[in-house]
């Protein structure tokens, strides 16, 4: 296999954080969005509700999410009622995907 040569990844920062009006607006579209993906809305479920990187959420496993919480370090914080819902749905849908990596 020929050696494969990926330019500089850019990480861009934005200078100010979210006010909390934005980031409970966006929570709200990704909780009643139904056209979108149910695993795109947990995951920013995940990063707005619990300010953690992408980067960390996509490496959380079956062992770290349950139903109603979610290990973030040594830390195992509940969803809200709404989360908690949509989490429910992923999980059952994830259940039935036919690759290994849906039964870690």
């Amino acid at each position: 296999m020929p050696r494969l040569s990926l330019p500089p990844a850019v990480i861009t920062q934005d200078s100010e954080p979210l006010h909390q009006h934005r980031r409970l607006a966006i929570l709200r579209r990704v909780l009643n969005e139904d056209s979108l993906p149910v695993r795109a809305r947990v995951a920013g479920a995940l990063v707005l509700l619990y300010a953690q990187p992408v980067s960390r959420i996509v490496r959380l496993t079956s062992d770290d999410e349950t139903v109603s919480t979610v290990r973030l370090g040594d830390r195992r914080p509940s969803y809200p009622s709404p989360v908690a819902e949509l989490m429910r749905a992923y999980l059952h849908s994830h259940r039935h995907l036919p690759y290994a990596s849906s039964r870690s």
